[in-house]
């Protein structure tokens, strides 16, 4: 990693060093950055991506070269480390920040570090790190009820990373939120005699009971199939609404701050928050050329 720091400091900050670098390489490195968590995995990723041509860069800008074990440890590093940023990306996404993502994408990372550990001979003690982090901070959330109706309302995933010996106990949860749901926007009954009314109710909890079991049965796995279960799509808002990573607010913040500028002091809120829809919406550009 010393060696790696050295060619990242030497190409950001000399033009010349950077320009030798992408002759010989065609791409040029990216620097680790502390406030992005996956920059240090994309960085080693680069400089391992240069295979054998690695080392002529480093004899190329008088730098140390590389032995073979040292890219033996930035394979297993980046083989490692490619789960948990793949899942830092879902987690801090924008297009499915959605908090039924947070029990299977830390399921599924967990059971892929687990599957990376027969190849590690170097980075075992991260692996170990890795997942008693994770088990340390995510722990609560695997078991949290509402965290996994979160997961068991989003048509992606449904009870497939619920364990088989709950599926019965959330089954009737969900079936019992159902009707709940049901109940609360339901018109009130009219004046009819008793047998219709007891046949209405009877009618209304038989729906109840098939569309969430129709909804659990629905091969599709699209977001727009909750349209087809009114009542499950309820719940999916309720329990979905919050995000899984605060990260789509701060970028949203960060980009407040290049528009609010000392220049641009006396906008009104009006027109700062339509700037800033479209700015977000990458609308900006589009709206200045037409």
């Amino acid at each position: 990693m010393g060696k790696c720091d050295a060619l990242w400091n030497l190409t950001s900050r000399s033009t010349k060093a950077a320009d030798a670098a992408f002759e010989i390489l065609g791409y040029r490195f990216c620097r680790p950055c502390v406030t992005r968590w996956n920059s240090h995995y994309d960085a080693v990723s680069l400089a391992l991506k240069a295979g054998d041509k690695l080392n002529v860069v480093c004899k190329q800008l008088g730098l140390p070269q590389f032995q073979p074990q040292h890219i033996n440890f930035m394979r297993e590093y980046t083989a490692l480390m490619g789960p948990v940023a793949k899942a830092l990306d879902v987690l801090q996404g924008e297009k499915n920040c959605y908090f039924g993502y947070v029990i299977p994408t830390i399921a599924t990372l967990t059971e892929k570090l687990n599957a990376a550990s027969p190849v590690l001979h170097v980075t075992h003690p991260l692996e170990v790190a890795l997942l008693n982090g994770i088990q340390k901070r995510f722990s609560d959330y695997m078991s949290n009820p509402d965290c996994i109706m979160a997961t068991i309302t989003h048509p992606k995933f449904k009870l497939a990373y619920l364990p088989p010996s709950l599926h019965g106990a959330y089954i009737l949860r969900l079936d019992q939120e159902v009707n709940a749901m049901s109940a609360s926007v339901e018109p009130a009954a009219s004046n009819q005699d008793d047998d219709d009314f007891f046949a209405c109710a009877t009618r209304s909890t038989q729906s109840n009971l098939q569309q969430h079991l129709v909804y659990l049965n629905d091969p599709s796995t699209e977001i727009h199939m909750l349209q087809n279960h009114p009542q499950v799509k309820q719940l999916f808002l309720k329990y979905n609404t919050v995000i899984p990573s605060s990260a789509p607010v701060e970028r949203l913040f960060s980009t407040a701050s290049l528009i609010l500028t000392k220049h641009r002091n006396r906008l009104s809120d009006a027109l700062f928050e339509k700037l800033l829809f479209l700015k977000a919406n990458g609308l900006g550009a589009r709206q200045s050329t037409t």
